[in-house]
């Protein structure tokens, strides 16, 4: 159970990433996808580069819990112990957890897996930016874009008449 970009495509979904471009995503398959589909073979995985148009859904699945009661995500499975960070907003609380800062405002520690309650992965939307009409993409400067997640075909805009 880790953090991960999800791509639905063709109706299927694939673990994906952005790029190379910022209009495409990359899709990968773990098993060898029908050939029709145009997947290329990659050091025992598939890959296949689709305009971010193509693909139905765009998503991060990310792994999430309760520590002591708190929510917290999953960094890292490490198999009878768990790299959590605090999603709370309490520091002092995150402190008195055992949490330590790793950054501003930016806490993990590793604990006993069974320490961890409810234990389950969460989908939440992913935005991109949505190139322009008159073709300019300033990349991903999401303030003066609209964004997408959930199915970039429902932003389409109308052609002028």
């Amino acid at each position: 159970m880790r953090y991960r970009l999800m791509a639905s495509f063709q109706g299927a979904s694939y673990q994906a990433g952005v790029g190379p471009t910022d209009d495409e995503v990359t899709l990968f398959a773990a098993g060898p996808p029908p050939e029709e589909l145009g997947f290329r073979s990659s050091s025992n995985h598939w890959r296949k580069a689709v305009r971010v148009d193509d693909i139905d859904a765009l998503w991060e699945a990310r792994p999430v819990g309760r520590y002591r009661g708190e929510h917290c995500m999953v960094l890292d499975d490490l198999g009878d112990r768990m790299h959590i960070a605090y999603l709370g907003r309490d520091l002092y609380l995150a402190r008195r957890l055992g949490f330590w800062e790793v950054d501003r405002g930016v806490f993990e520690v590793v604990v006993p897996r069974q320490d961890i309650d409810d234990l389950r992965e969460e989908r939440g939307e992913y935005e991109l930016a949505v190139p322009s009409r008159n073709g300019h993409n300033p990349g991903w400067d999401h303030r003066s874009l609209p964004t997408w997640a959930h199915t970039p075909r429902e932003q389409r805009q109308p052609a002028p008449d």
